[in-house]
């Protein structure tokens, strides 16, 4: 800290803020860095030999998106997170059933670069899918393909704490 940092502080006349309990502690959350990163993931499911191979897909969705974690490190945040993949479709049998099949907490991370952001700054981050999925299959093994875009936007920021004496504030 160097001498700007330590003037004295004034008090205003008939100040009553701080009187009998000394001055008061305001915490400023300071927006350092806020980003948005668009990811696409193609992701390949194979339908397990418990089911019966894929005649027609009828629809694949994704759902319970979540995220798990948000870190920050230098000039960087890093978001972690799951959701669960279902497809519905007809069965390659006779009487042609509809059958369904999950892929639960597939995992995923986004890493989006964020000058300014240091290790141990808070991070919020908010997803949202942008896209829906195409389909293919192959003649070899049955495969579902699926590409899922999520845009992610992603804040780091940090708590500033200020004295306040009467309304006159030193850092």
């Amino acid at each position: 800290m160097d001498d700007k940092d330590m003037r004295p502080i004034k008090t205003l006349p008939n100040c009553t803020l701080g009187a009998s309990t000394g001055p008061q502690t305001i915490v400023v959350r300071q927006v350092v860095a806020e980003k948005e990163k668009q990811k696409s993931l193609d992701i390949h499911v194979v339908v397990p030999d418990s089911k019966p191979a894929i005649e027609q897909i009828v629809d694949v969705f994704i759902k319970d998106v979540e995220i798990n974690s948000v870190d920050v490190i230098t000039d960087k945040v890093i978001v972690r997170g799951e959701f669960e993949i279902k497809a519905i479709y007809v069965a390659c049998l006779p009487d042609r059933p509809v059958h369904a099949m999950e892929v639960k907490h597939y995992k995923w991370t986004v890493d989006i670069d964020m000058p300014g952001a240091r290790r141990g700054m808070d991070a919020s981050a908010m997803m949202m899918m942008i896209a829906g999925t195409t389909i293919t299959m192959t003649m070899t093994a049955m495969t579902i393909a699926t590409t899922m875009i999520m845009m992610m936007i992603a804040t780091a920021a940090e708590n500033l704490m200020f004295l306040s004496y009467c309304g006159l504030m030193q850092k």
